[in-house]
């Protein structure tokens, strides 16, 4: 090789150098932007799959509440939220179909006194019972908005 082409060849390295800097320069500015946007547009997903995974367990007008908890909620908190136990309206609806009259679906969502007044009175003589089939979904519901709001 000549010294013609070992200084054409240096300048063309001299040229790939600069303009790979210049790219890396410009790529750097893109690549924080989009990170920034990827952790907006992963925390606003992970936020829709915890409202997708929780959200069966809340009063549906209570929502939008619950969906700024969890867009404000840090790692500790989630930590918390992934251990609590929210209990099921659908399983106290099944509780208070075949046990209501003894109050067993308010023992199971922990209301004791209620529980206690229901085996007593064998469910308000049935009327009770019959009320608690259309009320003990959302009371279900609004004991485990409590629970979500006790961990914040």
């Amino acid at each position: 090789m000549s010294w013609r082409e070992n200084a054409l060849l240096e300048e063309r390295e001299k040229n790939n150098k600069l303009k790979n800097g210049m790219r890396n320069l410009f790529c750097n500015k893109k690549c924080v932007t989009l990170q920034q946007h990827i952790t907006f547009i992963t925390m606003e997903r992970d936020v829709n799959i915890m409202l997708a995974t929780y959200g069966k367990y809340f009063p549906e007008t209570s929502l939008p509440q619950v969906r700024e908890i969890f867009e404000h909620m840090d790692d500790s908190q989630a930590a918390t939220l992934a251990c609590i136990q929210f209990k099921d309206p659908i399983t106290s609806l099944i509780i208070s179909i075949l046990a209501g009259t003894l109050g067993v679906d308010r023992f199971y969502l922990e209301q004791i006194g209620i529980g206690i007044a229901k085996l007593l009175t064998c469910g308000g003589l049935g009327v009770w019972a019959l009320i608690d089939l259309f009320l003990i979904m959302d009371a279900t519901r609004q004991q485990n908005l409590q629970k979500l709001m006790s961990i914040i």
